[in-house]
């Protein structure tokens, strides 16, 4: 009869271990992704506000190179007859 109850209470001790681990491995498991999740959602917001800024600056030099009198009137008089190159 002893015998027996010990062998229950080991079996029940390890049926708790590997239920206890399982559940521990699989919260880390849940945790691990969730970080994950969050620093590519943090690097694609970077990379959105890096492209934003990118095109706002061109866009921007677009403006000073339309407003310049002098480049445009070069520029389209190159157009018309390229330089030779050298």
């Amino acid at each position: 009869m002893r015998k027996r109850l010990i062998g229950s209470v080991l079996v029940l001790l390890l049926l708790a271990l590997v239920v206890g681990g399982r559940h521990i491995y699989q919260n880390r498991i849940h945790q691990t992704q969730t970080k994950a999740q969050e620093q590519l959602q943090a690097i694609a917001r970077l990379k959105v506000e890096q492209i934003v800024a990118w095109r706002s600056e061109r866009l921007g030099d677009g403006e000073v190179l339309k407003h310049n009198a002098n480049l445009t009137s070069r520029l389209l008089r190159w157009l018309d007859k390229p330089a030779a190159p050298e």
